[in-house]
């Protein structure tokens, strides 16, 4: 059986935490990350949705900050954990002082909502030293490691570490 879970759907929060619950997961170890489409489709009901879940205990975070029409009032209306930059700013970083401007008020911005901050398409080293020069708390890309498979993913962290770590 396939299913689909979709936060335009009111039951989502009970299906999500139905299946932490039935996989004996906390959701404290759980962080759903949402794009704009899931709050602009049905603004109240998302906004009901990610309270639900924050009051059992998951973080939420806003994916792909800047990418589209996102806007700075869903950080202001709905109650995020984090935020994660889209990769597009972060990959212009060294080449664009505008991006170089906007990655660094986001940056100040996250800290003084004390939110969670990931920094997406982190793909070198440069990259991550203006990322930590800047104060970004984690980063993600191809700079850490590709996309890969859960059997592999799990090889990998049992591996002694020789890749940088994704806490800046």
């Amino acid at each position: 059986m396939h299913v689909v879970y979709s936060m335009t759907r009111p039951e989502f929060a009970d299906d999500v935490l139905a299946l932490l619950r039935r996989y004996r997961v906390a959701p404290s170890r759980v962080c759903l990350e949402l794009t704009e489409g899931a709050l602009v489709a049905e603004p109240d009901l998302a906004r009901r949705t990610m309270q639900r879940l924050a009051d059992n205990g998951m973080s939420v975070m806003l994916d792909d900050l800047g990418a589209g029409f996102s806007s700075l009032s869903y950080v202001h209306q709905y109650q995020f954990s984090g935020l994660k930059i889209d990769k597009s700013f972060i990959l212009e970083l060294a080449e664009s002082p505008r991006s170089h401007a906007i990655v660094r008020a986001i940056v100040r911005m996250a800290e003084s909502l004390g939110l969670t901050l990931v920094a997406e398409g982190v793909e070198d080293a440069a990259t991550l030293s203006m990322l930590r020069d800047m104060g970004a708390a984690q980063a993600q890309g191809y700079f850490f490691d590709k996309p890969m498979p859960l059997d592999a993913l799990t090889r990998t962290a049992l591996a002694p570490r020789s890749a940088p770590s994704t806490i800046l």
